[in-house]
């Protein structure tokens, strides 16, 4: 990194060696977002269905109504209130 010049980036590397590493190592890392805490109860159900190796940070976000929204890597599963509202008005417009 010195040799190339690249020694600022130094930091964003390590991250993605992180990510790389626990990728293979069969670790999933989600992001849950809900209104307010959630129970245990419910943390350990949403981790056990991504699997055996899951790595949740969870965060409270102010704007949802209620329910929750699990990001991963590569998806965005949204169980929130509003999405769910938003969705049965979409049926019973037809």
């Amino acid at each position: 990194l010195f040799k190339n010049h690249k020694l600022k980036q130094a930091e964003k590397i390590i991250v993605e060696f992180v990510v790389y590493a626990k990728k293979q190592a069969g670790i999933q890392e989600i992001e849950i977002m809900s209104a307010h805490e959630l129970d245990s109860a419910t943390l350990k159900k949403i981790k056990e269905a991504f699997g055996a190796q899951v790595e949740a940070k969870e965060r409270t976000d102010e704007k949802l109504l209620g329910g929750f929204v699990v990001k991963t890597s590569d998806k965005i599963f949204d169980a929130s209130l509003k999405k769910q509202l938003a969705k049965f008005k979409e049926k019973i417009s037809y």
